[in-house]
């Protein structure tokens, strides 16, 4: 489970602050896998299911490549999601992230 500070404050930039930093778990790679998928955010509004999908496409990109900011002194690190669902939620699913502009793809089973 993805346990985050205490000093995580609950909204989305704390959320984008946090998974792009991890110095707490600490890892050559990190693959975060989403199980039951089709239920994430699905009781929320579709703005915050973008929000996510850019904060984690932006944490990508952020892993790969060297904080501007603030010197890690880290090497590229891969930062992946992986997002599980039924077969039967899978075409929905996948229109939610179509309309997220998700870049994405999909693995055989």
């Amino acid at each position: 489970a993805l346990q985050f500070p205490h000093y995580f404050g609950e909204n989305w930039a704390a959320f984008a602050e946090c998974i792009t930093d991890l110095m707490w778990i600490e890892g050559d790679a990190y693959l975060l896998i989403v199980s039951e998928a089709h239920q994430l955010l699905s009781q929320a509004d579709d703005e915050d299911f973008r929000i996510l999908v850019r904060i984690l496409t932006e944490a990508n990109v952020e892993w790969l490549t060297p904080n501007r900011y603030i010197p890690r002194n880290r090497p590229p690190t891969p930062f992946h999601v992986l997002f599980q669902c039924p077969p039967p939620e899978l075409a929905a699913f996948r229109a939610r992230l179509d309309q997220a502009a998700a870049e994405y793809e999909i693995l055989d089973t």
